[in-house]
């Protein structure tokens, strides 16, 4: 191959490790190189041949073989099971083989698995890239022959050495990049899944992520925006105060990062937003990249408070007519309106808070609200 010819397969080897989709051109471009009929990207243990997902990057692999493999034949396949899991895992190393460096060619054809699998589906040699072990998962690059083209030998094997430190970094490194956006995900689903307004900036205040609660603030149009990244309040003097907060919160010395809060007035509303800013360490939150952050929590008084019925059931024990009350009551209503609202008597309205203190173990309205509030609590 000449090198520019090697230089596009380097480019596409690292555009891999960020889109892994990439992989199946990867394996396209290696796999012909070589003579290659079809190529699989899989991992799977080397004890009994499981992980193996039709959804794995495959070049030229007909969906009926993935399944005969899942079904039956990874559990008999002589060149990926062995016997002593320990003592292949001590002695697993990143290199290149072919199916003869693990069985003898006249023993493979005798198998069942050369026989019922390899040799119908029209494959004759194997070549196993080896990528990366994790546990008793071995991450593997397999490239096949027919038999037309013979086997893998020593040429065949050089040619993708050539790549080989390449591919090693680029699946490594998709590792990694799979593994943060997976935990990024699921930063954003938890941030997601509170009531509360929350907004995480980076040291320098630009904008991180904000929750739903946060958006849903924001194009309420309550006096705070974001501009170019960044929170602002309309009032100058609210702004100031807001940004020394996040620059406080957010101090390239981490002894002297603090936090601190304020109230943002609505002149419409009887009561003011209040909002909490609070450094986050790099350590709370890994897949920050070790860089601090700045957490904002803003709470509206006049906000009606967001806690699932089936949560009290759950922890509680209430019935659902016990749930909807303590919630009607969490609201700030009374028991009075609880009649008129629910259309049940006031008899009925007192043994349901009876038995809600019973099964909360509380003995006021205060105490019941008090508990309640803490579920709701950021």
């Amino acid at each position: 191959m000449s090198g520019r010819g090697n230089t596009d397969v380097l480019d596409q080897i690292y555009a891999a490790a960020i889109e892994p989709a990439g992989w199946t051109a990867v394996m396209e471009r290696l796999a012909d190189l070589i003579s290659g009929s079809t190529a699989w990207l899989s991992q799977i243990d080397f004890v009994d041949g499981s992980g193996a997902r039709f959804e794995d990057a495959s070049v030229r692999i007909d969906p009926a073989w993935k399944k005969d493999f899942i079904d039956h034949f990874a559990a008999c396949n002589p060149l990926n099971n062995v016997k002593n899991p320990a003592a292949f895992a001590r002695g697993w190393t990143p290199k290149i083989l072919t199916d003869e460096d693990l069985i003898a060619k006249e023993d493979l054809v005798r198998t069942e698995y050369y026989n019922d699998y390899l040799k119908p589906h029209g494959t004759h040699s194997v070549m196993m890239v080896r990528l990366a072990i994790q546990g008793r998962t071995a991450a593997v690059l397999n490239m096949a022959r027919t038999h037309r083209n013979g086997s893998f030998g020593p040429e065949q094997v050089a040619q993708i050495e050539r790549f080989h430190p390449h591919l090693l970094r680029a699946f490594a490194l998709g590792r990694q990049v799979a593994d943060q956006r997976r935990l990024t995900a699921e930063l954003t689903e938890s941030l997601d899944l509170s009531p509360h307004a929350l907004i995480l900036l980076d040291a320098s205040g630009r904008l991180r992520h904000a929750n739903k609660a946060a958006q849903r603030l924001l194009a309420a149009g309550c006096g705070l925006s974001l501009y170019n990244g960044a929170l602002r309040i309309a009032s100058p003097a609210a702004s100031a105060r807001l940004q020394a907060l996040i620059a406080a919160a957010g101090c390239p010395d981490a002894a002297l990062r603090t936090g601190g809060s304020m109230a943002l007035a609505r002149p419409e509303h009887r009561w003011p937003l209040s909002i909490a800013v609070a450094p986050v360490a790099p350590e709370t939150i890994p897949l920050l990249g070790g860089a601090a952050s700045v957490l904002v929590s803003i709470a509206d008084p006049e906000a009606r408070v967001a806690l699932p019925a089936e949560r009290l059931r759950e922890l509680f024990g209430l019935t659902a007519a016990e749930a909807r009350l303590a919630l009607w009551l969490l609201q700030g209503e009374t028991l009075n309106a609880a009649c008129d609202r629910f259309d049940v008597s006031r008899n009925t309205v007192r043994v349901q808070l009876a038995s809600i203190f019973t099964k909360t173990e509380t003995s006021r309205q205060s105490e019941l609200l008090t508990l309640l509030m803490r579920l709701v609590a950021p």
